[in-house]
């Protein structure tokens, strides 16, 4: 059941007016985020329901939450995150998941671009789709764009991307020797405050000196010269 909670001091109140316009998802993600920029939270959510899968932008009309109805490729084991790849002030948003329309079985990942009038726009950014993967949005290389890292499963494997927004042909993708990994989740932030960002991993791993093992990461991984912008 998909839930919004207030807080009116302890404990917490489920608004029930907001919760009933939302879809209930499961094996998803949901975020909030201000897409239209008019000062209040909308709402961004994919994964399954009991009739198939749901991608939905929900805009907030203050009182409830109005469903957009674009047509959004529908993912399986999917998941979100919001960006400004295009760096024009307004939110993008990054679809991660199994294409299963078709009879297909496809691990894809999408980038919407917001063109604004509440609308947005698959944008060709040649990334590796996986699915139940993550991602995260941030200026590695400090050239005031936003980079992103992903991590995820394309099938019985896991995989680590780093894509440079290079401003142009928008990505291109850096050789690194992260782990590969899956059924994790990768984050962003300066922890040693030397203004640069660095990565928080989690997930599993497969072992080649071990075959068929995995482990658990956690891993703080600092910047390297092949992701700096004078490459």
């Amino acid at each position: 059941m998909m839930q919004v909670i207030q807080i009116k001091g302890q404990p917490f109140v489920l608004d029930q007016n907001v919760s009933d316009s939302l879809t209930d998802i499961f094996n998803g993600d949901v975020l909030w985020g201000d897409y239209d920029g008019d000062g209040d939270l909308d709402i961004l959510i994919a994964g399954s329901t009991l009739n198939g899968a749901v991608t939905e932008i929900y805009k907030n009309e203050g009182s409830n939450y109005a469903a957009l109805n674009l047509g959004l490729l529908n993912l399986e084991n999917s998941s979100v995150s919001w960006c400004d790849f295009d760096s024009d002030n307004d939110l993008d948003f990054l679809l991660m998941g199994t294409d299963t329309t078709g009879n297909k079985n496809l691990p894809s990942a999408i980038l919407y671009q917001n063109i604004g009038n509440d609308n947005f726009e698959q944008f060709e950014a040649g990334l590796l789709g996986v699915y139940d993967g993550k991602s995260a949005w941030g200026d590695l290389d400090n050239d005031g764009d936003q980079d992103l890292i992903m991590v995820g499963d394309k099938g019985e494997i896991g995989v680590t991307r780093i894509y440079r927004n290079n401003g142009a042909t928008l990505f291109d993708l850096v050789d690194n020797d992260l782990s590969d990994i899956y059924n994790g989740d990768v984050a962003l932030g300066d922890y040693d405050n030397d203004m640069d960002l660095d990565i928080l991993m989690i997930g599993v791993v497969v072992n080649s000196a071990k075959e068929g093992k995995h482990s658990d990461i956690l891993r703080i991984i600092t910047p390297k010269k092949e992701i700096d912008q004078s490459q």
